[in-house]
């Protein structure tokens, strides 16, 4: 059986076997959700480092760590 699926490729309608559109769509939705867990990296990242003009003190060299 040859079911065919009218999708809409760089601004045409174009007729693809089933199996493909469906691929196209898992694909379409594993890329937005990679943009998803991107941006909640990214805004994570955003909590996660120091301000350069903050108020923390640095310790002698031999502790190495900041302290705020």
């Amino acid at each position: 059986m040859n079911d065919n699926v009218v999708i809409v490729y760089n601004g045409e309608q174009v007729s693809v076997p089933k199996e493909v559109a469906d691929f196209l769509e898992q694909d379409r939705k594993r890329e937005q959700a990679q943009e998803r867990q991107d941006a909640r990296h990214l805004s994570k990242s955003e909590f996660e480092t120091v301000p350069s003009g903050s108020d923390c003190v640095k310790r002698p060299v031999e502790d190495g760590l900041l302290v705020c």
